[in-house]
Parts: structure tokens; sequence; C-alpha cells
């Protein structure tokens, strides 16, 4: 089924060096300096002061807060305008939209996306992204975009669920979708960040769902601090790379389901793993509310409720029509709703 082989910050606590490795599909570990060095992101992670300027200077947030580059944004948001230091932890920068093509207002709901009549949709991410258990699936994307409804109208996974609500809003939409089932972020970096056309005006990235396993079963406290550490790392990789080969396009972010409350099977001590790691990495997700729009997929009941997924994690046709719904809000021009501090179980502080 899979179209290409495996091969989207460090806690990055800075001045903490940043791993430069990924987990492939097949739980292995994988260098990701040289897709980051290709795909215009930071070349091996391996300096915190390269890292943050590369960062600013690309309009992604800082990990643990820092002086914003206001140059690099739309607009400041509500309350914080122009730049300045990011709370503790939080998103470098004060800027609430990545992009002045795509719009990004800050405001007291969130980044404000307006799209362009024409919308070249590039979709990133693992099986939920390729559509796996949606129904009526195009799982086979070519590389390059497709327009809609040419190509997958009769689909119904979320992908093709934004397109279709897109275009019911008047947009001219075409679409690549690259993502592939069963693959972590480091087949986002060396695989789909090279399929992002550089005249996207929207990118989705939807990863960790594998990731996130890998980690919790690491092992040992080490390691899986370590894994948590390099997901943050490569997670906002990603978002420099997109922003340097794509620099119209909006980014939207989702966050993942607590992967204790979708994984049943599991044993006891597993899922509080599942529980541990979903919690800092949905938080670390979620921090980046102030430059992109956050799909809460963790603190919506309805992404645990079987009526709206299948098997395990994997939402089911009406789950999809939920993430699209939510992106197709998420980029109408109003404030996107931000994620949710606290949510228990699903989420706690």
């Amino acid at each position: 089924m899979n179209k290409k082989t495996a091969v989207l910050l460090v806690s990055c606590v800075w001045p903490l060096a940043c791993a430069s490795t990924a987990f492939d599909s097949s739980g292995g570990s994988q260098d990701i300096a040289p897709a980051l060095a290709g795909s215009g992101g930071s070349a091996g992670l391996a300096s915190s002061a390269a890292q943050a300027g590369q960062l600013a200077a690309a309009g992604a947030p800082i990990d643990g807060g820092g002086p914003g580059n206001a140059g690099a944004n739309a607009v400041g948001s509500a309350g914080n305008a122009g730049g300045g230091a990011a709370p503790s932890g939080g998103v470098g920068g004060a800027a609430a939209g990545r992009n002045a093509g795509g719009g990004g207002v800050g405001g007291a709901g969130g980044v404000r996306t307006q799209l362009p009549e024409s919308v070249v949709y590039a979709s990133l991410g693992d099986s939920i992204t390729n559509g796996w258990n949606a129904g009526v699936t195009c799982q086979d994307w070519p590389s390059t975009p497709q327009p809609f409804p040419t190509f997958c109208g009769d689909g119904n996974s979320y992908v093709v669920d934004v397109a279709r609500g897109l275009t019911a809003a008047g947009h001219q939409v075409s679409v690549v979708n690259p993502a592939q089932p069963s693959k972590r972020i480091g087949y986002v970096i060396k695989v789909e960040l090279a399929e992002v056309p550089v005249d996207a005006t929207l990118v989705s990235l939807y990863i960790g769902t594998n990731d996130w396993r890998d980690i919790a079963n690491a092992g040992s406290e080490p390691a899986v601090v370590a894994g948590i550490a390099r997901f943050k790392a490569d997670f906002d990789g990603v978002l420099v790379s997109i922003a340097k080969k794509a620099p119209g396009a909006s980014v939207v972010l989702l966050n993942v389901p607590n992967q204790k409350f979708v994984n049943e099977g599991h044993a006891p001590d597993e899922l509080e793993r599942f529980d541990r790691v979903s919690n800092e990495l949905n938080h670390f997700i979620n921090s980046h509310a102030e430059r992109y729009a956050i799909i809460d997929n963790a603190c919506d009941a309805r992404t645990y409720d079987k009526a709206f997924r299948g098997s395990n994690v994997h939402p089911n046709t009406a789950g999809h029509q939920l993430i699209a719904e939510r992106i197709v809000a998420a980029t109408s021009g109003m404030p996107a709703p931000l994620p949710a501090a606290s949510c228990a179980p699903y989420l706690t502080p």
C-alpha cells in the first residue's frame, strides 16, 4: 500500500544540543540532518543558538520563549503586539500569523486565517491523514497537487472533506497528500516535505500517533525523555522547513488524541506511559497557538467516542468529517478557537 519506502523541539531546552535522529516506520532511528538541510530546515539542529535564529527568521515559534520576530509575521496579537518575550515555556514572539500571505491576524480567540480564492493544500501526516478507515479514500496520491473534485471527488477522508468544504465556500482547491500509513515524523522530514509545493497556501500537520507510542515504549526514563525532546526538535524543524519551502502558506496544526484512551487492549502500565507522553507533547503542540491555528483533537470528547472512530485511534467517516469541519472553520477568516489548557482526563496540567 505504501508508495514510498520509509526512510511533521528537542524539548530543545536551550542550550541543550538537539539530537538529529527520528524513528522510521519500523521504529528504527534515522539521521534527519541531511533531510532538514536539503528541505530548508536546520541542518542537524546541532546548535541551540543557530536553531533559535532559524526559527525566528522563518517565523516559526521558539520553545522556551525568547524575543519574537515581528517582521516575519503579519500582525502582533492583542496585548503583546510587535514582538517581545514570550511566556516561559511558551511560543517565542508575539505575532499570531506566520505569514502575511495567509492572513494570520492575532485576536482574543486565536489566529485568523483568510485563504485566497485559489487554495493549494498540502496535508502532512500518517495513516489518519492518508485516509485510513475513512471509507472511500484516495490513498495513492500523485506527488503534485490535483484539482478537486476532478481527483478524488467521491472521497471522504478529512483531507478530501477539507477540499470539499473549501470548495463549497467558493475556493478553487487543489490537493497533494503524501501521507502514508505507519509513518513517523522522520518520514515527514525525509519524504513528505519534498512534496509541499512552493506555492502552497495551506499546509496541515497531523503527526505523532506512532511516534508517541514509540517514545512511551522506549524502555527507560532517559530514553523517554530523549524521545520527547527529539520529537519536539523534529516538529519545530518541520515548521521551519515549511516556512522556507512555502512562505505564502498558512499552517494548521492538529494535536493528537490522548493515546491512553484510543488504544484498547494494552497493559495498564503501558497506557499510563501513553498518557504521560500524550500530555507533555500535546501541551507542546498547543504552545504554538500564538502563531498557528490548532485543531484541538485532544480535548474534544467526540474524538474518543466510538461513534467517531473505528480501529483504535483511526477516525471513521464521521470522525474524518469532524476533523475537516474544524480545519475549514479555522481557515474561514474568523479567529480560530484556542486549544483547551486542560480537559481531564484527556489533558491534565
